[in-house]
């Protein structure tokens, strides 16, 4: 059975104080789970999260790793030792997972992260990286044991339910861990805010510095990293070996993240970047020396006109196209800066190719991760892979 058929009964998100009945979940279907270490943030957590296994297995450790959403195949979301599991372990994971859910209050992301757990408490691991799915406070990745976390970035996101300020964003995201938070750099009122809301908890600024050449381009990477390199040195302590963690880091790939799929006839760039900041971001890293046609599609209810001046003015064509899942009308894109509405996305690309290389140009396709991951399934020629809420 399909991952989202199985998880379809229960809501996407769970009800105030849920967190007793994931612990309630967590006791009956998930064994003893080594330490943790919880990622939080606007942008960058799936980066961090990588970068973070990827020194941690370096200095010798079993690790899993825990992300969300995935790109090519579902089973991406639970990795142990490098490896992401098959689709069908954790089919079966997720249905245990939900035999056991009798009489509690839980969202799909819930039952899900119970089933991660399972997985890695069957695989002998010596600790896992969680990344959070919305916020903290509330975030199943609460649950399993951690007390060091890493904050990437706060920037205005999910304001209905985190807040409508950075300050309380953050201090929704710190409530992940107790113990010590890694963070990269923020606004001081963020800090302090945080500082007031949690007083058990120990702030570190990220002080690694992060490898050169780092294979995940652009500045951003470059916080993440040193992020990632600070929580590994906290957690091994006298494993610690600072050359063995930057090889690693230097060399880890996470795809979707300004990552160049095609050089021929052009060079096509795609990033998942889905709000503002994440966007402006992507503007950052993108080099002048070409014109740039931009293919540009949304998420539903996360259009904006913020997201599309980050970097619809970086473009000489604009190329509006709807995602085939949950996608935001192209149409409705126009209205914050011009450009032509080209469905559906293969067309899209087809038309976008042809005119990069008519201008010895170069095309990025970005606006959310739905869009990157069908995408790539049409420059890859295969079925676009089950995607889940």
């Amino acid at each position: 059975m399909r991952v989202a058929e199985l998880l379809a009964p229960f809501p996407r998100f769970g009800s105030p104080g849920h967190l007793r009945d994931v612990r309630a979940l967590f006791d009956r279907v998930v064994g003893p789970l080594p330490a943790g270490v919880k990622v939080v943030g606007s942008n960058g957590k799936g980066s961090t999260a990588a970068m973070l296994s990827a020194a941690l297995e370096a200095l010798g450790y079993a690790v899993g790793c825990y992300t969300s959403p995935h790109l090519r195949a579902v089973g991406e979301r639970v990795v142990i030792r490098g490896v992401a599991v098959p689709d069908m372990a954790l089919a079966g994971a997720i249905q245990a997972a939900a035999r056991g859910a009798d009489g509690l209050q839980l969202s799909a992301f819930d039952v899900l992260t119970a089933a991660a757990g399972r997985l890695f408490s069957a695989a002998g691991l010596d600790v896992v990286v969680w990344e959070a799915g919305l916020g903290g406070r509330l975030d199943a990745t609460r649950v399993p044991p951690g007390d060091l976390g890493v904050l990437t970035s706060v920037s205005l996101e999910h304001t209905a339910v985190l807040g409508d300020t950075l300050e309380a964003i953050a201090v929704d995201k710190a409530a992940i861990v107790g113990g010590r938070l890694v963070h990269a750099p923020v606004p001081p009122g963020v800090l302090a805010a945080v500082r007031r809301a949690h007083p058990r908890l120990t702030l570190v600024a990220a002080d690694e510095p992060p490898a050169p050449d780092l294979h995940l381009r652009g500045p951003h990477q470059q916080a993440n990293a040193a992020c990632a390199l600070t929580a590994a040195r906290l957690f091994s302590e006298r494993r610690w070996r600072s050359a063995k963690a930057q090889r690693a880091v230097q060399g880890c790939r996470w795809p979707g993240r300004f990552e160049t799929v095609r050089r021929d006839p052009v060079e096509l760039i795609v990033d998942v970047a889905h709000n503002a900041a994440g966007l402006a971001a992507v503007a950052a890293t993108l080099p002048d020396d070409k014109p740039l046609v931009l293919v540009f599609g949304a998420s539903e209810g996360r259009a904006d006109a913020a997201m599309v001046d980050a970097i619809a003015p970086k473009a000489a064509h604009v190329l509006y196209t709807t995602p085939r899942h949950k996608g935001a009308p192209a149409a409705s894109l126009v209205p914050f800066h011009p450009g032509e509405v080209v469905d559906p996305l293969p067309r899209a690309l087809e038309v976008a190719i042809r005119r990069a290389e008519a201008l010895g140009g170069r095309v990025l396709v970005t606006g959310g991760l739905f869009l990157v991951a069908e995408a790539l399934a049409v420059l890859e020629g295969r079925a676009m892979p089950e995607m889940l809420w």
